[in-house]
């Protein structure tokens, strides 16, 4: 599969805790800490449906979707916002947004068709399992309403949205199905085959007043290039070494243990030990590229003593981490950063 921004986990992540879930419970065998994602990461769609799998079955909250969707931002979006926004319309805006659905974070699909005066923006979740489906769908549904929304405010338009279809049952709990009818605002038609929302034709017709052909052309060639990009490596595959860098990647400054990135991988410890090894390589030899990686980056980056700097790599002595460095590198800590503010 190919690879994209880490900022979907996080966000599903941040809707978890929104939402008061345990989180140290959820995240204890994947060795995760939210508050150390680095949102710069990225991961391969396979590890992160992996850990949507293993996170799935311990939430608790019945309107988690609604806490997930909420979460995501515009800014997230990147050159993708910033071609719609500088559409000509808004119907050309939600049809780019289909046509470039792949760069954003979304694992299901999206489609648009017209019915007599309305555009239906349709949702399908592309998921089998009953538990993942509604996971998913609830999620990518309640975000794409807060895309929408958020949009609708930063250019100053609405739309009218006639209705919302949901391709899940009513919560029989009254008060939660309140909780859905006050975030969607609109009715809702529960048990449909596809979510889907229902938009007045004429609100998409308006012309949208930051519309800029010349910076709408530069953003379209920045998807365009992401676009590529990512169904090269949808076709290519991902190897488990790339798997296992982005995972311990995720993270700043911590590496996780082998038994947590096999958990979300879905293996058992010496399946992956087997696989890495017919790639030539090996767990540790990854961790210490890593490491060796960050500990540069600290070293150059800032002023930190080595004792910090140790303390940031999760070292408990600093000679323990020096030992490494000159393991990894055949210089001290300290000679290294001589040596390179040297040049």
């Amino acid at each position: 599969m190919a690879k994209r921004s880490v900022l979907g986990l996080l966000y599903l992540l941040q809707g978890l805790q929104a939402a008061g879930e345990d989180m140290q419970a959820i995240l204890h065998n994947l060795a995760l800490d939210v508050s150390q994602l680095d949102p710069s990461a990225v991961i391969d769609l396979e590890l992160e449906y992996a850990i949507q799998k293993q996170i799935v079955g311990q939430i608790r909250h019945p309107a988690i979707g609604l806490y997930i969707g909420q979460q995501f931002n515009l800014a997230g979006y990147g050159p993708l916002l910033m071609l719609l926004m500088t559409s000509p319309d808004l119907q050309q805006a939600m049809q780019l947004g289909v046509n470039y659905q792949k760069i954003t974070f979304l694992f299901g699909k999206l489609a648009l068709s017209q019915q007599q005066d309305l555009t239906i923006l349709r949702y399908d979740s592309l998921e089998t399992d009953p538990v993942l489906h509604r996971f998913r769908a609830d999620a990518e549904i309640a975000g794409t309403l807060k895309l929408l929304n958020d949009m609708q405010a930063a250019l100053g338009v609405q739309i009218s949205i006639e209705r919302i279809d949901l391709p899940f049952s009513a919560p029989s709990d009254p008060e939660v199905l309140q909780q859905y009818q006050q975030f969607y605002t609109v009715p809702l038609y529960f048990d449909q085959p596809f979510g889907a929302f229902y938009c007045k034709t004429t609100d998409l017709n308006h012309p949208i007043m930051a519309s800029d052909a010349a910076t709408h052309q530069r953003y379209r060639q920045q998807c365009d290039e992401a676009l590529q990009q990512y169904l090269q490596e949808e076709q290519q595959g991902v190897s488990i070494k790339e798997q296992v860098l982005d995972y311990l990647n995720m993270q700043r400054h911590f590496l996780p243990p082998i038994a947590a990135v096999a958990t979300a991988l879905g293996l058992s410890e010496r399946t992956l030990r087997y696989r890495l090894a017919e790639q030539e390589t090996s767990f540790r030899t990854l961790r210490d590229q890593l490491r060796f990686e960050q500990a540069c980056q600290l070293l150059l980056s800032s002023s930190e003593s080595i004792e910090q700097v140790a303390e940031k790599l999760h070292y408990n002595e600093a000679s323990a981490f020096a030992h490494a460095f000159m393991r990894w590198s055949g210089q001290s800590p300290n000679q290294y950063r001589k040596a390179q503010q040297a040049r």
